[in-house]
C-alpha cells in the first residue's frame, strides 16, 4: 500500500511512518510532500476528499522542478464530469484560477503555462489541483487569485453542505532557482 503523506515538516511525515509500522508492523511507502505553512489548507481539502472512495482522475506534470519562465505542463486523466476547476496554489498561498489553460478532449485534459518567479528565490513548493463535479462548486469561480487559507475551507464546507461527488488530482512541483 502506497500513502500519500502531505505535511509542513518533515519530522510529521516521520511520526506517520512510525505510528503506521508501530500499528501494522510494516514499513509503509510513502511518497512525501513538503508544503510551507500558508498551503496547509490544502492539505486539509485534500484530506477532507480522501475520505471518500478514490478518485478516478490523475494529474501528472511534465516536470516537477521548473525556473522561472519555465512552462508549468500537464495532463489530466479520467476527466468525465462536466465542470472542472484547475488550480494553481503557489508558495506564498495564494490560489490562482488557471482554467483557461485547461484544453478537454474525450475524458482527458491537458494544459500549458508559463511562470515567473524571481530567479534568486530558491526553489519552492507549488501545487496544481484539479476538482471536477456534475454540477459547479459553490465558491470554486475565482475572479481574482485567494488566500488558500480562506478558500479551502468554504470549499470544504461547500462540498459538503451540497454533498457534492468530486473527481479530484493533485501534483506538486518546485519553483524558482535558476
Amino acid at each position: 500500500m502506497s500513502v500519500e503523506a502531505v505535511a509542513n515538516q518533515p519530522k510529521l511525515i516521520e511520526d506517520f511512518r512510525g505510528a503506521y509500522k508501530t500499528k501494522f508492523g510494516v514499513e509503509p511507502k510513502i511518497a512525501q510532500k513538503l508544503i510551507v505553512d500558508r498551503q496547509c489548507a490544502v492539505a486539509q481539502l485534500l484530506a477532507s476528499m480522501a475520505e471518500n472512495a478514490a478518485s478516478p482522475m490523475t494529474l501528472t506534470l511534465k516536470n516537477s522542478k521548473l525556473k522561472s519562465g519555465d512552462p508549468l505542463s500537464g495532463q489530466v486523466e479520467g476527466l468525465g464530469k462536466p465542470n472542472a476547476l484547475l488550480y494553481l496554489i503557489d508558495n506564498d498561498g495564494f490560489v490562482y484560477q488557471i482554467d483557461q489553460f485547461l484544453k478537454r478532449a474525450e475524458g482527458k485534459g491537458s494544459f500549458r503555462m508559463k511562470l515567473v518567479e524571481l530567479e534568486s528565490r530558491k526553489p519552492l513548493p507549488q501545487l496544481v489541483l484539479i476538482l471536477s463535479s456534475e454540477k459547479p462548486v459553490k465558491g470554486g469561480a475565482l475572479n481574482q487569485p485567494a488566500e488558500a487559507g480562506n478558500l479551502m475551507p468554504k470549499l470544504i464546507e461547500a462540498i459538503r453542505k451540497d454533498k457534492t461527488k468530486l473527481d479530484y488530482g493533485f501534483a506538486f512541483f518546485e519553483l524558482g532557482g535558476t
